[in-house]
């Protein structure tokens, strides 16, 4: 059937600088893999209103069946579709769904999200650990964005991961929690510092207003009101070379497992 080749599809986000700091790194960095292999690659985005808000910063980034028919015009016979996704649910769904309704001469699959499996979920625990060394009194706040249908396995697999690390100061939420119940509690057991850490490729405006805003209903601002000391990161996860490498891997995985017929 040909070559294989590889599409990155990710959500995206219209805000360009998130974009450019968060998921064109991992692009270049699995477009590298790619190109060592000898496979044609390119990036999607899954939603047509991002694609329009960054083609409007200059940002050019082809939808899913557009990437496809890129690969299947660049001689590829078969086409793995790599999702950004962390976890499975609704929007991973709707990729899925987009990919077996394409229509294109070329036999497209779609690979398992990042956390599909508990060693996945250990991989991204030690890459997001190594940038945040344990602090006395202080606690590293995971805040994953939760999606509507994931099953709670891959966040129950980080808190895991997390204490086989050794890191009882990890604590993992999602944008779902109640920030003020979670603050309390913490305040509760003796921590004086929270350090905010978006559990995401990319920290776009959900970060900005949800996570990293002082506003009562913010993580950060519940978190003030109890009165703890705040630190926000402000990059989402693409920044992070050790979480590159984590893509890189599953891509390389997959691939290998593509090569038989899809």
């Amino acid at each position: 059937m040909g070559a294989l080749g590889l599409v990155f599809a990710s959500h995206g986000t219209t805000d360009g600088q998130a974009y450019r700091r968060d998921i064109l790194p991992v692009v270049e960095a699995l477009r590298s893999f790619a190109t060592a292999r000898g496979l044609p690659f390119a990036p999607a985005c899954v939603s047509a209103r991002v694609r329009e808000g960054l083609c409007a910063q200059k940002i050019k980034v082809p939808g899913v069946r557009e990437a496809v028919a890129q690969l299947t015009g660049e001689g590829a016979g078969k086409v793995l579709v790599m999702p950004s996704h962390l976890v499975g649910g609704s929007t991973y769904q709707v990729l899925e769904d987009e990919a077996a309704a394409l229509g294109v001469p070329a036999a497209v699959s779609v690979s398992d999200p990042l956390l599909s499996t508990r060693s996945g979920a250990l991989e991204l625990v030690r890459a997001v650990l190594g940038e945040h060394p344990a602090r006395r009194r202080c606690r590293l706040l995971l805040v994953a964005h939760g999606v509507a249908g994931c099953p709670d396995d891959p966040y129950v697999w980080l808190r895991e991961a997390a204490a086989a690390c050794g890191r009882v100061d990890v604590v993992v939420v999602t944008l779902g929690d109640d920030p003020r119940a979670v603050a309390a509690r913490l305040a509760s057991k003796g921590a004086t510092r929270v350090t905010l850490v978006p559990l995401m490729l990319c920290a776009g405006h959900h970060v900005r207003l949800q996570v990293a805003s002082r506003a009562p209903g913010s993580w950060a601002g519940a978190l003030v009101v109890q009165g703890l000391a705040v630190d926000v990161v402000r990059e989402g996860l693409g920044s992070i070379r050790a979480v590159r490498d984590c893509y890189v891997k599953r891509a390389r995985i997959a691939l290998d497992g593509a090569a038989s017929p899809l």
